[in-house]
This record gives C-alpha cells, sequence and structure tokens, in this order.
C-alpha cells in the first residue's frame, strides 16, 4: 500500500512541483510520518533511502499527530 502511495502519488507530485517552481531535479522532499511500527521498520525505511533519494522521512513524536498533522486526527 505504502509502496503504491510513493509511487503513485508522491513522486509524480513531487517532480510536478519541481517543474512548477522552477527547482532543481534532485530537491528533497519531506515526508512525515506517524511513529508507526510499519513506518519505523529498517525494512521500509531502508526501501525509501535506496530508492527514493531524494525523500527524507521523519517522524511525528507518539501523542502528537493531532498537533503536528490535523488532516488525520479530522478528516
Amino acid at each position: 500500500m505504502t509502496k503504491c502511495f510513493v509511487e503513485n502519488v508522491m513522486v509524480p507530485y513531487h517532480k510536478t512541483q519541481i517543474e512548477l517552481l522552477g527547482l532543481q531535479t534532485h530537491q528533497i522532499m519531506v515526508w512525515m510520518l506517524d511513529y508507526w511500527n510499519v513506518h519505523n521498520s529498517q525494512d521500509f525505511l531502508n526501501r525509501i533511502k535506496q530508492k527514493y533519494l531524494n525523500i527524507l522521512v521523519i517522524f511525528v513524536l507518539a501523542n502528537y499527530t493531532n498537533a503536528l498533522q490535523p488532516a488525520d486526527a479530522i478528516l
């Protein structure tokens, strides 16, 4: 599921924004995630680091999702 999201949503969006904003092709994109077992697994993080060099994964601290990712808590 996450693999499909990255390949079909994040990567195309990133490319579009680079073109629209006239950024360099190696521009870094920050992906803020909940500190969830699937997201913090070494397999997942290694896959992202190896395949998507321009994606930087950062984590929201536990119990802060509603403050730092309001769309997840509200929508």
